[in-house]
């Protein structure tokens, strides 16, 4: 079973970070963390990402179960940052996770400062129309676990979708390894 859990305290978590000109001696607070996803996950929902030709796709009712890049070398001068993969044949409810899942995270204060994003787009004739789009932070899974900041949605209706994903690192390496999964 998958969750996303919302960080509601990450504040009280990140004091000691400081790589951001408008935080405080002492870190970003939660208002800045808030900022930089915001800025950060801006250009992904460009509407040219449901254009251009996607970087990957596989068959939802396949044995494959998704598609990703192990690192940040992904995006497209028409879809800034995006990892875009065509889903074919999602069923009505079918859902589809998005965002970085990185393994053996050594601690949780710079997990915390990991995000995931994910857009997801419905065929429509020869394009793709854009249903939604939602962005996480990370989750820290414990001493030797993985750190994942994943994000899911839900297709309203059976048909082919897109999805455009990214993660990163706020305050830092701006793209990360990213992946796109479903149950």
């Amino acid at each position: 079973m998958r969750s996303v859990v919302a960080i509601g305290v990450l504040g009280l978590f990140v004091g000691g970070c400081g790589a951001d000109a408008s935080a405080t001696a002492s870190g970003p607070d939660r208002d800045d963390v808030q900022r930089e996803l915001a800025a950060v996950t801006e250009k992904l929902g460009e509407a040219t990402c449901g254009t251009i030709a996607a970087d990957d796709s596989f068959d939802y009712t396949s044995t494959r179960i998704g598609a990703g890049t192990p690192d940040g070398n992904y995006g497209h001068p028409e879809c800034t940052n995006g990892y875009v993969v065509d889903v074919t044949n999602v069923p009505v409810g079918g859902t589809i996770y998005a965002g970085s899942l990185l393994p053996r995270w050594p601690d949780p204060f710079t997990c915390l400062l990991d995000w995931g994003y994910e857009s997801l787009w419905q065929k429509t004739g020869t394009g793709y129309v854009k249903l939604s789009e939602l962005s996480t932070l990370g989750v820290w899974g414990g001493v030797g676990g993985p750190c994942t900041a994943e994000v899911k949605l839900t297709a309203p209706a059976a048909g082919n979708y897109r999805v455009v994903a990214s993660a990163g690192v706020l305050f830092g390496v701006f793209k990360g390894p990213v992946i796109i999964t479903h149950p």
